[in-house]
């Protein structure tokens, strides 16, 4: 179904049946729009076929699921119906499928146990997405379930995301060096660490806002920000005592999906004059 039909069909099943338990599961492909990309459109529709063949499979009695859009898809059940070790055997399945033909792909998944069946469907269905999103760039973790905090730490990521382009423009971020040191405890070199600092002298910690970031995109800008700052200060340390010193900088998977990452090292080094050998 489509998403109008299935929140339709689950709002009738939800009125028919009041004393049955339910869930709400959302299902999304990570990065699915590589797939399009590396392989072709033709490609990227297999996977969604493969998906929407295992989600159907798996569908019992009063349960119902639906296409919402793009590669995202939704399931409705009966509590009772419910197990994790059936989820968890969906995600493998589909991304075993998906591996043969063409890809590795991770499956990530969230689940809203229905407490208030009278809310709007779309609505159930946001909060099972806000459990799947809550564990985007999380390795082992496949699945989720929602809780009311995971709405409190949604509306402070929208905040930090609304925040950063300004903060970026403004030169709220800057960088701060984590000194490396040899055996003699002589510093050699040091790694390259970002900070945020509100006018007020606030420091947002990394821990909230990088993850943030990774999963809104805008990693990218900031890393590039960064590692031109680095680019500036070995310039700064050129005919100094500093000048033997190397730093490092770090670098997110997501820099190598949006922009050429050694050309755009390359452009620094020259632009500031630095040995590319070093």
């Amino acid at each position: 179904m489509n998403k109008r039909g299935f929140c339709r069909r689950v709002r009738k099943e939800l009125m028919k049946q009041q004393q049955e338990n339910y869930v709400m599961i959302t299902l999304n492909i990570h990065n699915f729009r590589l797939i399009g990309e590396l392989y072709g459109e033709g490609k990227a529709n297999r996977v969604l076929m493969i998906l929407a063949g295992r989600i159907r499979e798996g569908l019992s009695a009063h349960s119902y699921a639906a296409r919402i859009y793009g590669d995202e898809f939704a399931i409705f059940c009966r509590a009772g119906r419910f197990q994790e070790r059936n989820l968890k055997k969906l995600l493998k399945d589909i991304s075993l499928a998906v591996e043969k033909d063409i890809y590795h792909i991770q499956v990530h998944a969230g689940v809203y146990a229905i407490t208030a069946p009278d809310i709007p469907v779309p609505i159930m269905i946001n909060h099972a997405d806000m459990a799947r999103k809550s564990i985007i760039g999380k390795v082992n973790r496949r699945f989720a379930y929602y809780n009311p905090k995971l709405m409190k730490e949604l509306i402070k990521g929208q905040r930090l995301v609304n925040m950063f382009k300004g903060a970026l423009e403004r030169g709220e971020f800057t960088i701060y060096l984590q000194p490396q040191v040899n055996r003699d405890k002589k510093v050699v070199s040091a790694e390259v660490l970002a900070r945020w600092i509100t006018p007020d002298g606030t420091a947002i910690s990394p821990a909230e806002f990088i993850p943030v970031l990774e999963n809104s995109g805008q990693i990218v800008e900031l890393d590039r920000f960064i590692w031109e700052e680095a680019a500036r200060l070995l310039k700064k340390w050129m005919g100094t005592p500093l000048e033997p010193l190397t730093i490092s900088v770090n670098v997110s998977p997501q820099d190598f999906e949006y922009m050429d990452v050694v050309n755009t090292f390359i452009s620094f080094a020259d632009t500031y004059g630095i040995d590319r050998k070093n």
